[in-house]
């Protein structure tokens, strides 16, 4: 069986991020599992790394054993990541004849003409992107359709499917959704991507920063006061980085600001007090 092929890429904070060189994916590792996999690439004794993450742990010494053997076996010698979820049943689905909705957005120089079944599938996407909308229709340069039928959210674009999610997996959807954008705005194919990080970017023209964290933690927010002091908003929450040359690209859905945050921005940015609850 081929060993897999990665390279432990960077630590940001507490976390490492390793790069899976053959298919282009990534994990996020804690700083325990980063160091053991640090140390077997280095050829260090298994004994002595089993000793150090018993005493680490505060587990057994065969618990610890049987750890490091399912995580390298893990690691080096099956698929590290979760396929995405075929749909077997969905292949003969239509589209349906009739949408309720359709509106235009402009990225730049491309227009996009998404299509939606009704308002609860706009409302998974509309508001991120409702400061792209136009008013006047033009020709659209990529078609998107979204629905929901039989209880799953349905995403076709250029009149083909792409895949299905069950209303539980929504946020799946949306990034998948966010990354077909992302194709189309930047020209490159998926595999092209290094990946997509749950972060906040800015820069200033030359150098990007990312604010890595969970939901909740201020990435938003310090996204926004910085904006407000002349840095340039490069993604929110969705932030793309390319495999090439690890480059940040734009992404331009809309900074998401928390209601508790709407005091602190008001006085730099006024218009988030006005437009609260728009």
């Amino acid at each position: 069986m081929k060993k897999t092929s990665f390279k432990i890429y960077k630590q940001i904070e507490d976390k490492t991020i390793v790069w899976f060189e053959d298919t282009n994916n990534y994990l996020v590792l804690e700083t325990t599992a980063a160091s053991i996999l640090k140390k077997i690439e280095k050829g260090v004794d298994r004994t002595q790394i089993v000793a150090t993450l018993s005493k680490q742990t505060k587990v057994t010494l065969e618990q610890a054993k049987d750890f490091i053997i399912d995580f390298k076996k893990r690691i080096y010698h099956q698929e590290p990541f979760a396929k995405s979820y075929k749909n077997n049943h969905s292949k003969d689905v239509k589209l349906p004849t009739f949408f309720n909705e359709c509106i235009f957005y402009q990225i730049n120089t491309s227009v996009f003409k998404i299509s939606y079944l009704s308002a609860l599938e706009r409302s998974y996407i509309h508001p991120k992107f409702a400061h792209l909308g136009i008013d006047t229709p033009k020709k659209a340069d990529y078609e998107f359709d979204v629905f929901i039928q039989d209880d799953f959210i349905y995403l076709f674009v250029e009149k083909k499917l792409v895949n299905r999610w069950a209303k539980a997996d929504l946020h799946y959807f949306q990034g998948k959704l966010s990354m077909e954008l992302v194709q189309k705005i930047h020209q490159k194919e998926e595999e092209e991507w290094l990946g997509v990080f749950h972060a906040s970017a800015l820069g200033d023209g030359k150098k990007a920063i990312l604010f890595l964290g969970d939901s909740g933690n201020g990435k938003s927010t310090s996204l926004a006061l910085l904006q407000a002091h002349g840095f340039d908003c490069i993604a929110d929450d969705f932030v793309p980085i390319d495999k090439k040359n690890q480059h940040v690209y734009a992404f331009p859905a809309a900074i998401s600001i928390k209601r508790n945050s709407v005091e602190t921005l008001t006085p730099f940015l006024p218009s988030i007090k006005r437009n609260e609850g728009a």
